[in-house]
């Protein structure tokens, strides 16, 4: 019942994460290709030595963002709206505070990190420190606009704005474009000017984006008030695993360098710079589909609900891989046509880069598998499997595999040990689980790495669906014989009853009336011990009955019967529009 709505949520999710995780791999593709064409060999050398800094300023801002996913879900899932914004007042605090200390260092220490990145080394070319401090310059100033842009993500998804996202990653990737053409071809502002460009793409992005976030039905409300010391360690804490991931990740190329150099000279780094800009943006399948695990269950682990969480994995890891085997099969396809792209036809690089292409990308099939556990785990708890592995597919298993293999197959040798690597690393994972559940099972029940006794035992709820009003009375009826089976005295029973005919009806009368087709409203009815709540959720227009009588207060104690009379049956209701659903919890 559940899974009908969540599955339909989580596959719109995707498609619009896995672009805003391309986003900066692409600028970047963009940058090189623009500086190339526009400017010269001085300039990109300049970028190649201030990419280090900048991949650790965007990691910083893909950290916020993780853990604001985490703590933002997990706060939704139990229905604590202050904890929410809490969440969304300390991001905020936090991009502004890091973003402005990080300025002040890097403008007044430029020189000295254009030295450290090793612009500035002996025997070096005057013009690339020249550019590669003007490029820094250039790019420092949009920092807090780069995290606030990586935030936009995370809340856009969970106020269910997917086409806000989706515009805001075109406007960033077409501003880029464009910018770079306009500073460098026609202002000849060299490489301060493609500095500036990333800068105002990012901020265009975010002024996009701000009408959403200043709008009256917006979920996320800004207060001094809510800006906690212990919500932004919670913050870092869970977006740590990207930290993780990406110091993983630059030590492996290094070590892949190392190895590669040593065993087929410089021809084979180049190969390998190649074979990781198409690997990485392959990758961005895994890392949209692993933000979206990570909200997605972190959201439901808090509704204790183990049926929904069940469910949802074992179909999002079906839809994510459909999605990633359609782009290995184009890769594999296009590969030759890719590799030329960047070498001739026919040469020793060309030929070692198609064979990296070649088993980078069927490596992205586990390697999407292992992103999704990793988020997966960390979404309900876990945290220390996401590092686990990480550390496993990144380094433990790849480096040993790829110096074994590279020693007995050279170039091709050390892509097989990355392909065995993710193989492996998910074959530690089924371990991890097995040892857990307590014998070998490929079901979702095992996968789940859920105590036995989590959530609600299915006696102690009962699901209805509703898509029209026979629906609902359906649903009613079937509620109060459901309490009444329990015990629950006869009073309690109609309540219930009552309170769902009102919801539904409405909802079905005037939610279903907005023209869209395959409406419908989930409902939980839930007895354990002396709780008794029923739960809604529908996918229709944002309705707020909580807020409903406040805003249309009259003096007629007539009008609204309905709501009113819920509302006052109730011992408290809480409503939360969140990923584009209407989520109502009355606790009678």
């Amino acid at each position: 019942m559940i899974r009908n709505m969540i599955r339909t949520i989580s596959h719109r999710m995707l498609i619009p994460q896995i672009l805003a995780a391309m986003t900066g791999t692409l600028c970047m593709l963009i940058d090189n290709l623009m500086i190339g064409q526009l400017l010269g060999d001085c300039e990109l050398s300049a970028y190649g030595f201030s990419t280090p800094l900048i991949i650790v300023i965007a990691s910083i801002g893909l950290m916020m963002a993780n853990g604001v996913q985490m703590e933002c879900s997990r706060a939704i899932g139990r229905g604590d709206l202050y904890d929410a914004n809490s969440c969304y007042s300390t991001s905020i605090a936090m991009s502004v505070l890091v973003g402005s200390v990080i300025i002040i260092i890097v403008f007044a220490f430029c020189d000295q990190f254009c030295y450290i990145l090793g612009a500035g080394s002996s025997g070096g070319d005057a013009q690339v420190f020249a550019q590669t401090s003007g490029y820094i310059r250039g790019y420092v100033p949009g920092i807090i606009f780069m995290f606030f842009y990586c935030l936009t993500g995370p809340y856009l998804q969970t106020m269910g704005k997917r086409k806000v996202l989706m515009a805001s990653v075109i406007t960033v990737i077409i501003s880029d474009l464009v910018l770079n053409y306009v500073f460098a071809a026609v202002l000849h502002m060299r490489m301060f000017g493609i500095g500036i460009a990333s800068s105002l793409s990012c901020l265009l992005a975010v002024l996009l984006c701000l009408r959403c976030f200043f709008s009256r039905d917006c979920l996320f409300r800004f207060s001094f008030r809510g800006i906690s010391m212990e919500k932004a360690a919670g913050i870092i804490r869970n977006g740590s695993p990207i930290i993780i991931s990406q110091v993983l990740y630059v030590l492996r190329v290094y070590c892949f360098n190392i190895m590669l150099f040593s065993l087929a000279g410089n021809d084979a780094v180049a190969a390998l710079s190649v074979v990781n800009s198409i690997a990485n943006l392959l990758y961005c399948i895994g890392l949209g589909g692993g933000s979206v695990m990570l909200m997605l269950s972190s959201l439901l682990y808090n509704e204790n609900d183990k049926k929904q969480l069940r469910d949802f994995l074992s179909d999002f890891i079906r839809y994510t891989l459909t999605i990633a085997t359609a782009s290995v099969l184009i890769i594999e396809f296009a590969s030759p046509y890719t590799t030329s792209l960047f070498f001739r036809y026919g040469s020793g690089t060309y030929g070692m880069a198609l064979v990296g292409i070649r088993l980078f990308s069927a490596a992205l099939i586990p390697a999407c598998i292992n992103a999704l556990f990793k988020n997966y785990f960390q979404g309900i708890g876990h945290i220390q499997l996401n590092y686990l592995v990480s550390l496993l597919e990144s380094l433990a298993l790849n480096v040993p595999l790829a110096w074994f293999f590279g020693r007995l197959c050279g170039f091709a040798g050390v892509c097989i040990g990355y392909l065995l690597a993710q193989l492996l690393a998910l074959g530690a994972i089924s371990v991890i689980v097995w040892k857990k559940y307590g014998k070998i099972s490929f079901s979702a029940d095992a996968y789940c790495y859920l105590d036995r006794d989590f959530g609600l035992s299915p006696d102690h709820y009962k699901d209805f669906v509703v898509y029209n009003t026979e629906d609902a009375m359906a649903a009613s009826a079937g509620a109060a014989r459901f309490m009444k089976e329990k015990g629950i005295d006869s009073r309690l029973c109609f309540v219930t009853a009552l309170c769902i005919e009102e919801v539904c009806m409405n909802t079905v009368k005037y939610g279903f009336s907005d023209g869209s087709m395959g409406h419908h409203v989930e409902v939980r009815v839930i007895v354990s011990g002396d709780q008794h709540i029923v739960r809604f959720r529908d996918d229709c227009l944002a309705f707020d009955p909580t807020k409903y009588l406040e805003l249309h207060n009259d003096n007629d104690p007539t009008s609204h019967l309905g709501i009113r009379t819920m509302m006052a049956l109730s011992k408290e209701a809480i409503y939360i529009n969140s990923l584009g659903l209407n989520n109502l919890t009355l606790k009678l």
